[in-house]
């Protein structure tokens, strides 16, 4: 049972990143203030900065602004490039 509310807690705030990160991808950029934004949501749900950038890649596809062979992230930084 702990397991279980474990996993959908954890389910509930990935969901709720990359909802954030879709957000701040409406415009089709993602500049200074919108990468400070997402790094406070990541701090504020506790989530590794490794998901966090498979997120904003995924949020990033799934929003249009990019294609799978233009999406790429800094693994060091989490910026996307190919934008």
């Amino acid at each position: 049972i702990i397991a279980s509310g474990f996993t959908t807690e954890l389910a509930r705030r990935r969901e709720s990143y990359e909802m954030a990160a879709k957000r701040v991808l409406m415009d089709g950029e993602l500049n200074s203030d919108d990468r400070r934004k997402l790094a406070d949501k990541r701090e504020q749900l506790g989530l590794a900065a490794e998901d966090a950038r498979q997120l904003l890649k995924k949020a990033a596809l799934d929003s249009g602004v990019t294609t799978q062979e233009e999406a790429r992230v800094c693994p060091h930084c989490g910026k996307l490039f190919g934008l």
